[in-house]
């Protein structure tokens, strides 16, 4: 575009897309990061309760991860050369171990197809879950298509896709509420029966919601002209970034069926995996357990991929690295390619072979960050019980999804949301800004997950230290009391 002679930007139209925020309170949330909360020193800064990421055992995989650093031997000239940019032979080793060890559920029926498919030759390692993703979904979806996601969904998923594909996120909505538009939430409000709405989210959406909401977006698009894009693929993130919940294995795998059938990818991320403190109500079925039920067919070989990343169990976020699991051989050939732009450093994956070879450590690991996830969520109800005083209508046990795993709470505080009803999505956002600039707090608000209802947020529990979490809770109880 040229203003007078002058281009208006320097950039391409894909520039120009990434540049686009990720989250809508993207830049509030990057100013908590110049002043943020220490008991000591700044006790007014600001707590950022928004970050879904475990801090409780990051003293554990640090001293790990250094004494296999400074161990003798671990870190080879030869891993200061290239090597296959999908990941070393023997970390793709160590990481089929791992999934087949502790994230597969290993039903018998399966045990043999996960010995002779969980295996080194079907993963392929990048720099984070999120490379993986974008990888994958370059692989299989086109520019303008669309990929079908549970609603409401992790918040960074949209950007995931848009950024450089220019994908686009499609909300799947589940039965008991998919009437309900968010923009136009006043008349249909009083009719969404809070129980219904709670009990939902413990449930994927079915079989018919996916149909019914392609149908819809399929529609949607055709109205402004041609219809461009199709579903290529859908994601299920099991167990659920924003609720924690884990879903039953029979639900998922009817899904699992219904896209395999329209020849649609399925995308099952399984990054929560050994996040899990609490009893799941469900009977939980890993991604590769469902991608194998069907014995050999070649469809489901073809359609069914597992993701998985050592960030949010393993407390290294920063770490960088992300699997793969496919048996789809084209992918792979892709891969063979574009797997170069986000490689892990040769050193890094020497000392994580160190670290994931150790069985009796992860084992260890795996079990004490429950332990401390279950403390700090605990903490988390305490203090989240005295919101049960200010309001007749909020009863804790009533607004609050119950997670099974994960880092996180989702809760209602629509009966604190004044206007919830009349100002809609307005009311979510001026409370969402009384929280940030009153008790300087961040909370992941609900329309950033796509919920359609008002007054939902997220509540990452495992970012922060204990007192910091209980502080941070105490504000937001304080600023709610002086709202009434």
């Amino acid at each position: 575009a040229m203003s007078g002679g002058v281009p208006t930007t320097t950039l391409s139209a894909r520039g120009n897309r990434a540049k686009q925020r990720p989250f809508t309170y993207f830049d509030a949330f990057v100013r908590t990061f110049s002043d943020p909360y220490d008991a000591e020193t700044n006790p007014r800064g600001f707590i950022n309760l928004a970050v879904a990421q475990n801090q409780l055992t990051v003293d554990a995989i640090q001293q790990r991860l250094r004494e296999a650093l400074t161990k003798e031997g671990t870190i080879p000239d030869s891993s200061a050369s290239y090597d296959d940019m999908k990941g070393s032979a023997r970390l793709r080793k160590a990481m089929a171990a791992h999934l087949r060890k502790r994230v597969a559920t290993a039903g018998t029926s399966v045990a043999k197809a996960l010995d002779r498919t969980l295996t080194p030759e079907n993963i392929i390692i990048s720099s984070g879950a999120g490379a993986v993703i974008e990888n994958l979904a370059f692989c299989v979806a086109n520019e303008d298509d669309f990929v079908m996601i549970p609603a409401p969904y992790y918040p960074a998923f949209p950007n995931d896709l848009r950024a450089r594909l220019g994908v686009e996120c499609a909300p799947v909505r589940r039965g008991a509420f998919a009437h309900i538009e968010y923009e136009k939430l006043d008349s249909a409000l009083h009719k969404v029966d809070q129980n219904v709405v709670l009990e939902s989210l413990y449930h994927l959406p079915t079989p018919e919601d996916f149909e019914r909401d392609m149908r819809k977006m399929i529609a949607t698009k055709s109205v402004g002209g041609e219809y461009k894009g199709k579903c290529a693929a859908i994601i299920i993130c099991n167990p659920e970034n924003p609720t924690g919940v884990k879903y039953g294995g029979q639900e998922v795998a009817n899904v699992v069926e219904w896209a395999v059938n329209n020849r649609i990818h399925v995308i099952i991320d399984e990054v929560y995996a050994c996040s899990s403190f609490n009893e799941s109500k469900t009977e939980h079925l890993s991604g590769f357990d469902i991608a194998l039920s069907r014995g050999d067919d070649c469809v489901y070989k073809d359609y069914v991929h597992v993701i998985y990343s050592l960030s949010k169990d393993f407390c290294a976020s920063g770490y960088r690295l992300g699997a793969l699991w496919t048996q789809n051989a084209e992918v792979h050939r892709s891969m063979d390619n574009i797997s170069y732009f986000c490689a892990v450093p040769g050193p890094m994956q020497c000392a994580l072979c160190e670290v994931m070879e150790d069985d009796d450590w992860m084992d260890w690991f795996v079990k004490e960050n429950a332990r401390r996830l279950k403390s700090q969520y605990d903490c988390l109800v305490e203090e989240l019980k005295a919101l049960n005083e200010l309001n007749d209508d909020f009863d804790l046990d009533r607004r609050m999804v119950t997670p099974a795993s994960g880092m996180f709470v989702f809760i209602d505080l629509s009966p604190f949301v004044q206007g919830a009803a009349a100002d809609g999505p307005a009311s979510e956002t001026s409370f969402w800004n009384d929280v940030y600039d009153e008790a300087k707090l961040v909370l992941t608000p609900g329309r950033d997950c796509e919920m359609n209802i008002v007054g939902w947020y997220r509540i990452c529990f495992a970012s922060v230290p204990r007192e910091t979490l209980a502080t941070g809770i105490r504000r937001l109880v304080d600023v709610i009391r002086a709202r009434r």
